[in-house]
């Protein structure tokens, strides 16, 4: 991991789940973050069945925007799995993030 540099601020992009599940999306979200100087690119890490419950539904706005079915399944079409995840790690160090 690569020192901080503390006479400037660290800047952290924020992916968060904007990859919709999908890794090669994820991987350009680190190259774009590389490229505007981020120090870290933050993602979100879960597994759908451990934070929804199947019979939540979605929020209205959800509803409108993806359609029909529930808080789960949505969550579990955004997720990633622990390879994607050390794939992301390997492709961050390559870039410098």
């Amino acid at each position: 991991m690569r020192r901080l540099d503390q006479t400037r601020a660290t800047l952290i992009a924020e992916a968060g789940v904007n990859h919709d599940g999908d890794l090669p999306k994820a991987l350009k979200l680190v190259d774009v973050a590389a490229e505007a100087g981020a120090d870290f690119v933050k993602f979100q890490m879960f597994r759908a069945d451990a934070i929804a419950a199947k019979s939540a539904p979605k929020a209205e706005y959800q509803s409108r925007a993806i359609g029909d079915g529930g808080q789960q399944e949505m969550l579990r079409a955004l997720e990633l799995s622990p390879d994607a995840f050390a794939a992301i790690i390997a492709h961050c160090e390559a870039a410098g993030v």
